[in-house]
């Protein structure tokens, strides 16, 4: 989508640079660390909306849109009821942009039933985005009507929900020929190709995998299609084929992406990059799943290294939301620091619905019910005051 110079002028280039004073330098620096410690200061603040009724204006946020935000920052698991316009989408916008913008690295995926809805949800970040002052913003990689991208190497991108929905987005995979060290039951230590393990052990078995922190376990591989892959070469003639999300560890202890990958970088393993070439490849790809310690392991000697926000789940079709769920939740789940939004209005209690369905776990008392840890918050009408009667 073409950039209206106007809307240009609002973002910020990665690597700008603004002359200031000491003391101008200092105050920037205690206002951006107040807004990354609280994302309620930062709303009130700084976060744009425009109103029905009164135009483009700061956000003043309301009791239970505090607690939204409180809970979408201190819980991994999130499933939420709430009434028709109780501001949700606002509230979850809000998280989002403040997620990516004082966090490198993170990758958002945000799941409508339409692709109008994803669109506007975009529309919403963009036009805070553009509202902040210099100061704040990150520099602007990617911008357009369904993605936005950070100099953070932070990502939001929208997709609609189908049964293919951001196939290739979340999974940060190699190729099957990838050489990961694995130690068995019986603590042999073996050097095997990632698509060979499930061939090779029970991956019910305690199977520990190679981190430059020593061994640790994992649960299982996922394996996925791609239609793109880098070959990144070192120079002691070994290689490293991946998608271009999959992250790698450089010698400073950041991740960079495949795809941004150069001449030069050193691994944090020792290894120099001494080319790196993209291609079209449709082909299988693997990544390992719940890798302890961060979900960083060793491949082919490189470090390898998400947040999900699924809008008006209860209203996605049965069939879709199934196999959305199932080609996402195993990426999500095997990252510590990963997190799942699910979010909608009521929609009856059909059993076949997944959200109601993950609603009803999230609310069950037995811990066994729940095993995945679901929480729950629910958003009703007359918690907006407007609506008080």
């Amino acid at each position: 989508m073409p950039i209206q110079s106007k809307e240009l002028a609002t973002i910020k280039k990665p690597g700008q640079v603004e002359y200031i004073s000491k003391e101008e330098y200092q105050e920037r620096v205690r206002e951006i660390i107040k807004c990354k410690r609280d994302i309620k200061y930062f709303a009130e603040n700084y976060f744009k909306i425009i109103n029905l009724d009164k135009g483009l204006m700061t956000i003043k946020l309301y009791e239970k849109q505090k607690e939204l935000l409180d809970f979408f920052v201190n819980e991994r698991r999130c499933i939420v009821l709430a009434s028709r316009q109780s501001s949700k989408t606002t509230t979850y916008t809000i998280y989002l942009l403040w997620l990516t913008m004082f966090h490198a690295e993170k990758k958002v995926m945000i799941l409508a039933n339409k692709l109008d809805t994803v669109i506007e949800i975009c529309e919403r970040i963009r036009l805070a985005y553009q509202y902040l002052p210099s100061f704040l913003k990150p520099g602007v990689l990617t911008w357009n009507k369904s993605e936005i991208g950070f100099s953070n190497l932070s990502v939001i991108k929208g997709f609609a929900t189908s049964s293919d929905a951001a196939r290739g987005f979340s999974c940060s995979c190699v190729f099957g020929d990838t050489i990961v060290t694995i130690k068995d039951t019986n603590g042999k230590v073996h050097d095997i190709r990632i698509d060979s393990i499930t061939d090779e052990y029970d991956i019910t078995d305690n199977l520990m995998v190679l981190t430059e922190r020593g061994f640790v376990k994992f649960l299982g591989v996922k394996k996925s299609r791609t239609s793109y892959v880098y070959d990144i070469i070192f120079s002691d003639g070994s290689k490293l084929i991946a998608t271009p999300e999959h992250r790698v560890k450089i010698s400073d202890g950041s991740f960079v992406l495949a795809k941004d990958c150069h001449v030069g970088h050193v691994m944090s393993t020792g290894k120099k990059i001494v080319e790196v070439l993209g291609r079209n490849c449709d082909c299988d790809v693997y990544d390992l799943l719940n890798v302890d310690d961060g979900h960083e392991y060793l491949t082919n000697g490189v470090t390898s290294h998400n947040c999900v926000v699924m809008d008006e789940a209860a209203f996605v079709a049965n069939n879709v939301a199934s196999k959305v769920f199932e080609s996402i939740y195993p990426v999500i789940s095997s990252s510590k620091k990963s997190q799942f939004i699910m979010v909608s209005t009521p929609n009856g209690a059909d059993p076949r619905n997944l959200y109601y369905e993950i609603w009803k776990k999230a609310t069950a008392k037995s811990k066994e019910a729940n095993a995945d840890g679901w929480k729950p918050f629910r958003f009703d009408w007359f918690d907006i005051p407007s609506r008080t009667l």
